[in-house]
C-alpha cells in the first residue's frame, strides 16, 4: 500500500522530471523568448502537456492539486532553462488555484478543455462592468 507522503514524492519526481525533461527546448528557444518577449508556441504546448499550468487546479478538473513546494520547484527547474518560462510557468500553475474557488459549473466551463491555461492579477487596474451579453472590460 502506498502512503499518502510515498504519493506525494511519486508526483513532485514525475512533475520535477518532466521540468528537466523541458530545459532542452526551453533553452533552444531562449533567444526568440527574449528577443519576442513571448514563449514560442512548441514551448507553450510542452507546458501544457506536461501539466505545468494545472499544477494547482483540482484533481477533479485534470489538475495535480500539487502542494505548493511542488510547484515552487518546478518552477525553479523551468526558470534554470529560462527566467521569463519559470514566471509564466508560475504565473499559470498560481492560477490554476481558482479551479477549486470558483462555482463548479463555472470551473468546468472553463477547465473543460486541457489546453486552457488561466492568468490574471492579483492587483488588477480596470474596471468590468454588464453589458448586453456578457461585461466589457476595460484597463492594464
Amino acid at each position: 500500500m502506498t502512503t499518502a507522503a510515498e504519493s506525494s514524492d511519486a508526483t513532485t519526481s514525475s512533475y520535477l522530471e518532466a521540468a528537466q525533461a523541458l530545459a532542452p527546448l526551453i533553452g533552444a528557444h531562449a533567444e526568440s523568448i527574449e528577443s519576442e518577449r513571448r514563449l514560442p508556441e512548441p514551448v507553450i504546448r510542452a507546458l501544457t502537456e506536461a501539466g505545468v499550468f494545472r499544477l494547482f487546479a483540482p484533481r477533479a478538473l485534470g489538475g495535480a492539486e500539487a502542494d505548493p513546494v511542488t510547484v515552487c520547484r518546478v518552477v525553479e527547474e523551468l526558470a534554470k532553462a529560462d527566467g521569463a518560462t519559470g514566471w509564466c510557468a508560475m504565473v499559470g500553475a498560481t492560477f490554476s488555484l481558482l479551479g477549486g474557488l470558483l462555482p463548479e459549473q463555472a470551473a468546468r466551463e472553463i477547465y473543460v478543455d486541457p489546453s486552457v491555461a488561466v492568468a490574471g492579477s492579483f492587483r488588477p487596474s480596470g474596471t468590468a462592468r454588464a453589458v448586453d451579453g456578457g461585461y466589457q472590460v476595460s484597463g492594464r
